[in-house]
């Protein structure tokens, strides 16, 4: 078995989109509306989703995280903040030293 990417889903792709591709820099490799693929992971629209697996979504879960490197972290948090999301905390560093900032996508991912 190969693993391929992680799945998160949205409430509005389009919503997501912007923070994904516009303020983190991903590049999207594929787009099929109520799906986007991103190198690495994927957006899904909620109601799409919930229709294709019968099952509720719930957001805001704590136990997940998209793992992204920066190296201008100030700067990101300053746009970041400019653009209202939540903070789980700013900018702190690691015990083994890697420098780190922690937020939630619109939905609360």
């Amino acid at each position: 078995m190969k693993f391929i990417a992680s799945l998160v889903v949205v409430e509005d792709v389009d919503t997501a989109r912007y923070l994904y591709e516009t303020l983190l820099g991903q590049k999207v490799v594929a787009d099929y509306g109520e799906n986007l693929a991103f190198e690495g992971f994927s957006l899904h629209k909620k109601k799409h989703f919930e229709d294709l697996t019968g099952v509720s979504t719930a957001f805001r879960c704590n136990g997940f995280e998209l793992y992204f490197e920066e190296d201008r972290l100030e700067y990101l948090e300053a746009r970041l903040k400019a653009e209202g999301f939540e903070f789980i905390h700013g900018v702190v560093e690691q015990q083994w030293k890697q420098r780190a900032l922690r937020f939630r996508d619109r939905d609360g991912n």
